[in-house]
């Protein structure tokens, strides 16, 4: 004698995977608080980095969540460009400084193409984001070090 077990019926969301990222990233933004902000500034400074960068960096972390991720990369974008201009003649001498550039154009003209196609593909942003952290990590940890 078998038994059946009756599977419980998939529980359906209103807004799928969407809204709970979303519910994710709101729930998040809330821990950061003008105190964090203001501690990062003045470690910022405290590493003798440009007041762009700083002043990148601080909208950077204020970004509204209702910003595109296009605007979000423009702006770490600017942040690279940044730290690459003002620290080129203090990072080591093996620093890839023209793969960075290389790598930032690819990025730019990434942001070109989704902005003027007639509808974007997530993936394609989800890519351009990942690309522009890992070279915003990599340029900034060669200029603190």
């Amino acid at each position: 004698m078998t038994t059946s077990k009756k599977s419980a019926p998939p529980v359906i969301r209103k807004g799928g995977k969407a809204a709970a990222l979303l519910g994710a990233a709101a729930t998040l933004l809330q821990f950061v608080t003008p105190e964090m902000i203001e501690r990062l500034t003045l470690w910022l400074k405290q590493m003798n980095l440009s007041q762009r960068f700083i002043d990148l960096m601080e909208k950077l972390s204020k970004l509204p969540q209702q910003a595109t991720p296009l605007e979000r990369i423009q702006l770490q974008c600017d942040a690279v460009e940044e730290l690459i201009e003002s620290r080129a003649t203090e990072l080591s001498d093996d620093a890839p400084i023209t793969q960075w550039r290389d790598e930032l154009n690819k990025i730019r003209r990434g942001i070109e193409l989704i902005s003027k196609a007639s509808v974007s593909d997530r993936k394609k942003i989800k890519k351009l984001q990942q690309r522009s952290k890992k070279l915003l990590d990599s340029v900034f940890n060669a200029a603190i070090n």
